[in-house]
């Protein structure tokens, strides 16, 4: 999935290695082969030593391997994948866009049309999306004119004044931070299909955690996996202790009770009135906290056991789609910190990741006049 060819297009370029293998989802391509098996065969106990993981990882599995061992007849491996045209697509003008359009289709033959209208609508929207940056891809492959380029992402990203061959380490910057926010914009429109908005529905969790400069050191941020803590902690200190602000040390005390008395966490759990549970080792779990604000990357597992604790018991098998916004927080840290490595001025990532909110409306406007016309337009 790593490879060149999926690597292009400007609407989802990179998508794979940025979602899937920067935010580590995903260790490798073999790691992904092994979490679909474990739910297409809904067994938990597979491992890699199997000959399938061994030949993806040589990468000579051979497509009667996969549909044998995935328990996928022709017609399940092509509504899938969206494969019933796999040979008429050059890998010339492969991309991104094909890994999402087969998620996509995968996800849209789960439902049906007449009971989710909204939902459904959204895959085709999305759909549509990766339809553009093929044509565009076939349109223009090999060609010299990169005003046709510069002309695309301002249009579909509102990315002002890109120029593909002056392309200043500035103007880079913000085409990227562009190119990942809108991206999380599509995902948490999802989220906002599915769930609803409100005070009971899917409430934008990537608004709470965009970067913001250090008021102690300008020249230094708040990483988009701190911001998410520093959410954390703020909205804690409300709900259970009615104040504005609480200390981290006493955030880390009331996680390290809730999993000392969760079954599933510790074992045999803690009595609620047990005396270890006065003043409890937080030495782990602050270690823990502070790789993450320095930009560790952040898993779902990490979510459910060290925040969501804190309210529910820890279940990982009870996983719904909202918790993949830790996905993009990871991604959105990525982005930062290889930034700031690239000696970007915090300035530009702050002020850039600023305009989120208005790719959401982007996002939203565009979805609104697709689900009345059936038509993509900018």
């Amino acid at each position: 999935m790593k490879n060149k060819e999926l690597q292009t297009g400007l609407l989802f370029n990179h998508l794979p290695e940025l979602l899937f293998f920067s935010t580590k989802l995903f260790a490798s391509e073999t790691n992904m082969l092994l979490k679909l098996a474990k739910i297409q065969k809904k067994d938990n106990s597979i491992t890699s030593d199997h000959q399938f993981f061994r030949d993806a990882k040589k990468n000579i599995l051979e497509i009667e391997e996969f549909e044998s061992y995935l328990c996928l007849d022709g017609d399940k491996f092509t509504k899938l994948f969206n494969a019933e045209n796999l040979e008429d697509i050059s890998a010339k003008h492969s991309g991104g866009w094909f890994i999402l359009k087969s998620i996509v289709c995968g996800f849209r033959g789960t439902l049906k049309e007449s009971e989710e209208p909204q939902l459904f609508s959204f895959m085709n929207f999305v759909e549509s999306h990766c339809d553009l940056e093929y044509e565009f891809i076939k349109q223009y492959h090999g060609t010299k004119d990169i005003s046709a380029a510069n002309d695309f992402i301002d249009k579909w990203l509102k990315c002002d004044n890109i120029d593909f061959i002056n392309l200043t380490n500035d103007k880079k910057a913000e085409y990227i931070i562009s190119l990942v926010m809108y991206w999380a914009a599509l995902f948490e429109k999802f989220l906002e299909i599915e769930f609803g908005t409100g005070e009971n529905g899917y409430n934008s969790l990537l608004m709470k955690v965009l970067p913001t400069h250090n008021q102690k050191n300008q020249s230094k941020i708040h990483l988009s996996n701190e911001a998410m803590l520093i959410a954390v902690k703020a909205k804690w200190a409300k709900e259970r202790y009615n104040k504005n602000k609480i200390t981290w040390d006493k955030l880390y005390s009331d996680i390290a009770k809730a999993r000392l008395t969760d079954p599933k966490l510790t074992t045999p759990p803690l009595e609620h009135d047990s005396d270890e549970l006065i003043s409890p080792d937080i030495s782990a779990i602050k270690k823990q906290f502070s790789r993450w604000r320095k930009g560790s990357t952040l898993t779902i597992d990490h979510a459910l056991q060290y925040t969501a604790i804190l309210r529910t018991k820890y279940k990982p098998e009870d996983i719904d789609y909202s918790l993949f916004s830790i996905v993009f927080i990871n991604l959105f840290t990525f982005i930062q910190k290889d930034l700031l490595n690239a000696n970007i001025a915090t300035k530009t990532i702050v002020d850039k990741f600023k305009m989120y909110a208005e790719y959401k409306d982007l996002v939203d406007s565009r979805f609104q006049e697709f689900y009345k016309t059936g038509e993509l337009t900018p």
